[in-house]
């Protein structure tokens, strides 16, 4: 019963993970009014005369306007869309000095973090498959394959996380040095955490779940070993013959005497 817990766990975990990274990788794609409420970062783009929205919000896949608190009016989607305010606008004019000095690493850190995400998404659905067989399966190969499986996709993810964390924290704190009032999407990144964390507790999971199947593999091959009797050792010099042999002069006959003679016969 523990055992069946123990796999049944970190399967309901992956799968809540792999929900919530495909939901967190459309939030952009389209503009429907469940996914209005996600983005990135948020910031009063009033000053900056190139910018298409006096307040703009961030996507991974385009910028958006913002109406009645919610996404709007979002520029055509384009995926790994740069958190970049010059390439964005397409000027230097009115934005924080920090995107014009750091251009490439606003850049580069949310395009790589778009692609982290994705390949931590093959790995997460990658992983659902050992992680189901490990339900039924009680070996212990299985179970290094899930833990494997489950490690990469926790690898990617968390690495496109503080990716994304670190190069929006770093542009919020860019606006609002500049007096430009700067927010980050709190259920945007609660999601991502959020994701990273059932990634960690399934690999816990699977890592008890393989030990365990370890544990039980050496125990039975120690109870194999303790059970199987002895082989009975011989005494003989020979592997042939088993019995004791006479020495080969005890073995010849007397001579036999047919004609005996007695010595006052004669």
């Amino acid at each position: 019963m523990l055992r069946r817990i123990f796999t049944i766990v970190p399967l309901i975990l992956l799968l809540g993970s792999t929900l919530l990274l495909v939901f967190m990788n459309i939030v952009g794609a389209n503009n429907s009014s469940i996914l209005g409420d996600f983005y990135w970062s948020e910031a009063d783009t009033s000053s900056i005369s190139k910018a298409n929205f006096p307040k703009t919000r961030w996507t991974s896949y385009n910028m958006c306007g913002v109406k009645n608190g919610r996404n709007s009016n979002c520029l055509s989607a384009a995926p790994a869309y740069p958190f970049s305010p010059e390439d964005n606008f397409s000027t230097k004019q009115g934005i924080p000095q920090s995107f014009v000095d750091h251009r490439s690493t606003y850049y580069y850190l949310t395009r790589f973090a778009y692609v982290f995400f994705l390949i931590g998404i093959f790995f997460t659905v990658v992983a659902l498959i050992p992680v189901a067989l490990s339900m039924c399966l009680t070996g212990f190969v299985s179970g290094i394959l899930s833990s494997v499986a489950v490690g990469l996709a926790l690898l990617f993810v968390a690495a496109g996380a503080s990716v994304m964390t670190a190069a929006h924290v770093k542009g919020r704190n860019a606006f609002r040095n500049a007096g430009m009032s700067a927010d980050l999407g709190v259920k945007m990144f609660a999601i991502t955490w959020a994701a990273v964390a059932c990634l960690l507790l399934s690999l816990l999971f699977m890592c008890v779940v393989s030990g365990r199947a370890g544990a039980r593999k050496v125990q039975r091959r120690s109870d194999f070993y303790e059970d199987k009797p002895a082989p009975a050792r011989s005494t003989s010099s020979s592997s042939f013959d088993r019995t004791a042999v006479e020495p080969y002069a005890s073995q010849q006959a007397e001579p036999k005497h047919f004609f005996k003679f007695r010595r006052n016969e004669v």
